[in-house]
């Protein structure tokens, strides 16, 4: 950062820019040292981890196993990426750039204001009482607090704004994590978030919006940006209620078990 060896980039619908830090520009004798240092203390602490598993008497060592076995699925997911459609991508982040702007336009017409997403925005057209309230006890715009709020032509169009904007963004973040061939290597972040669970980045391909029914029937799908290689196609495999069978499973309710599955 001293020596100014950083890109940064612009990515359409983000405020904040992204940052390529090149350490292939670092001299030698500088990065020596630090990668040394980096060496030694990843290596210690797997050790300490190491010897805790194995003299742990609650059986840590099979949930060691399974996440080095985890690393190694991970990595190759991410070695071989996604492939997106990139013309599908762009005419739909056009799409959803102009009808984000018609919904803009939209809500100035019935409020009278430039579209804003802010409380203070929005506060003079609705009646607080019925909001939901945020932790702090201030009323809340969310999506929940406006769905429970009922029909409103202004909450509509914000529900709108926002949806269109968040659609954009996952096809802008497509374009600009692709490379060459069309091809994301998103990031699987195995350890990053606090409840265990595993979350993306670069883009994240975790939590994309799931449209369903009728929805479906429109052009623009953000699920329909990826596409399979020549010669493969996709395929889903359905954990629908996995936990629970596993709970049963691990508590030997068998008659339950039989009742879940149908048999």
């Amino acid at each position: 950062k001293a020596n100014k060896l950083v890109t940064e980039f612009d990515i359409l619908g983000k405020k904040t820019k992204a940052r390529v830090l090149h350490f292939d520009r670092v001299p030698k004798e500088l990065m020596v040292p630090y990668a040394a240092k980096d060496a030694l203390l990843t290596y210690r602490i797997g050790e300490k981890q190491h010897f805790r598993a194995v003299a742990e008497t609650g059986g840590l060592m099979p949930l060691l196993q399974n996440e080095r076995e985890l690393t190694r699925t991970v990595y190759e997911m991410e070695r071989v990426g996604v492939r997106v459609d990139l013309p599908f991508c762009r005419r739909a982040a056009e799409f959803e750039r102009g009808h984000r702007n018609d919904l803009t336009q939209e809500f100035a017409r019935l409020t009278g204001r430039h579209f804003v997403d802010s409380a203070k925005t929005f506060e003079p057209f609705f009646e607080t009482s019925r909001l939901l309230k945020t932790p702090k006890g201030a009323p809340s715009y969310a999506a929940e607090s406006l769905e429970a709020y009922g029909p409103s032509p202004i909450g509509e169009v914000i529900a709108g704004i926002r949806d269109a904007k968040s659609k954009a963004d996952y096809y802008n973040g497509f374009l600009f994590h692709a490379d060459d061939k069309g091809i994301v290597h998103a990031n699987f972040n195995q350890h990053q978030a606090r409840t265990g669970r595993f979350s993306s980045s670069g883009p994240n391909l975790q939590n994309l919006t799931k449209q369903e029914d009728d929805d479906l029937k429109e052009e623009f799908v953000v699920r329909r940006a990826f596409i399979p290689r020549p010669g493969y196609f996709f395929a889903m495999l359905d954990y629908d209620q996995v936990e629970y069978r596993l709970m049963m499973e691990y508590a030997q309710c068998k008659d339950l078990i039989a009742k879940v599955l149908g048999g």
